[in-house]
């Protein structure tokens, strides 16, 4: 449920997508007239199509589209545990950022040393118009500091008497931004096709930075804490009207609908539940449920009996919990691979309102309500789709649910997503310290060739 997606509109940007397929093909350009719903109804639109083999407007545009783990990366301000530079110096943080890059895309990175001045600008000029504008809108609407990269670097130009070493250096940053936190995974694939070759981050310091804003921003800065400048993890405070977790929590709850929810049709009454006890680590990038009962023959066990689903950084393992039985439900190699959600999850819901004499297992009283709208196929659809989340007075959790509509409860939905929730008990969700052992991949997940993917 920490995997959030926004409505798309479409932008002019599209055009420039376009023409930069037409630039790096060396293929002609054709214009076509293309039908394509906007948030307020349909429209029709021209735009200028680079026609290349195997390639089509459909998927271009759709590639372009933020899908969930897209977006939770954009929304997140925290690094994943792999990519913490927390505690490191920069040139140790430089080495972890650009081996990231070189591990998940091979041949295409090359030192920045390598490059022309010319060959950055052009291809940081691609990779702008190949940028989110959904992406970005959660930058501006958060004063984030991944904002715009670019910018800072046009901004370096026009100081009287800059350095030319400084300029490319803040290139590759500006480049390394935009390509990890304004293109969706889909484009990266695009992107490496068209452009063949992108830029590490600098192996040298930049020494006596021309300005004293956040022109210094740099991969460095974003990935030492924080991204925004706070060398924290989560919420000191929480609870708190920012709603954001704290780092590290132990809680007990109850699970109502349907689970496993993504692997096939399963049946379950709204009405029964089952226990749920979790433990969630932004500081470890992980997450752990134990759920008292599940459907898991649906993923080729032969009974249907307690479960677990853990997330380590990007992997994703669900296993009986006697660990006889285990599924690979994500890896890092999907394009939607099941992570953690961070401390920040719910940022983009929208207040509701207050809901009196609201009841759960654990709860009764007046409750605030944050929902997300995410219906349709530009969102989490097709279909209807709301994820919503509920605080008792204290800003505590005590509901958490998605489906076809937030109320009234349902068993099934005529349309969009299966209807499911869990009740926190809000006595339990309390910060606290977790053993990196309640973590640990179990022997028969590191072994097993099951998949259940999401």
């Amino acid at each position: 449920l920490g995997f959030i997606s926004t409505s798309y509109r479409a932008t002019a940007v599209q055009t420039s997508r376009a023409l930069v397929h037409a630039h790096h093909s060396g293929r002609p350009t054709q214009t076509l007239h293309v039908h394509h719903v906007f948030q307020d109804g349909p429209s029709s639109i021209t735009i200028a199509l680079a026609l290349s083999q195997g390639h089509t407007v459909a998927a271009h545009m759709a590639a372009g589209r933020p899908v969930p783990p897209d977006l939770a990366r954009a929304q997140s301000q925290t690094p994943s545990h792999a990519l913490s530079g927390k505690g490191k110096g920069p040139a140790e943080v430089r080495s972890v950022l650009n081996g990231a890059m070189e591990d998940r895309h091979p041949s295409v990175f090359k030192a920045c040393e390598e490059f022309e001045q010319t060959k950055l600008d052009e291809i940081a000029s691609s990779l702008e118009a190949m940028a989110s504008p959904v992406m970005q809108s959660i930058y501006d609407k958060h004063d984030d500091l991944r904002s715009l990269p670019v910018e800072r670097v046009r901004k370096l130009r026009a100081v009287e008497g800059h350095d030319e070493g400084h300029v490319r250096d803040a290139s590759c940053a500006a480049i390394a931004t935009l390509w990890s936190h304004h293109l969706t995974s889909a484009m990266q694939e695009e992107a490496k096709a068209l452009l063949h070759a992108l830029p590490l981050l600098p192996s040298a310091e930049r020494e006596e930075p021309h300005l004293e804003d956040t022109t210094q921003y740099t991969c460095v800065t974003g990935h030492a804490g924080v991204v925004g400048g706070s060398d924290s993890v989560g919420n000191d405070n929480f609870p708190d009207s920012t709603l954001e977790w704290p780092a590290e929590v132990q809680w007990n709850g109850t699970g109502h609908g349907p689970y496993p929810f993504w692997a096939g049709p399963v049946t379950a009454d709204i009405d029964d539940g089952a226990a749920i006890q979790s433990w969630w680590s932004a500081k470890q990038d992980s997450e752990r449920l134990d759920h008292a009962s599940c459907a898991m023959s649906v993923v080729g066990h032969e009974d249907d009996v307690p479960c677990t689903h853990l997330f380590v950084d990007k992997n994703a393992y669900y296993f009986s919990q006697d660990e006889e039985f285990c599924c690979i439900s994500g890896t890092d190699s999907l394009q939607q691979s099941l992570t953690a959600p961070q401390t920040t999850w719910m940022a983009d819901f929208t207040y509701q309102g207050t809901v009196d004499n609201f009841e759960t297992e654990y709860y009764s009283g007046t409750a605030h309500n944050y929902t997300l709208d995410c219906s349709g196929t530009a969102g989490c659809g097709p279909g209807n789709f709301y994820i919503w989340y509920l605080v008792d007075t204290e800003y505590r959790p005590i509901e958490q649910g998605e489906g076809c509509q937030v109320m009234p409860r349902t068993s099934q939905c005529a349309s969009g997503g299966s209807y499911l929730y869990h009740n926190y008990d809000p006595a339990t969700f309390v910060s606290t310290e977790i053993d990196s052992g309640v973590f640990a991949v179990p022997e028969v997940c590191q072994t097993t060739t099951n998949e259940c993917y999401f």
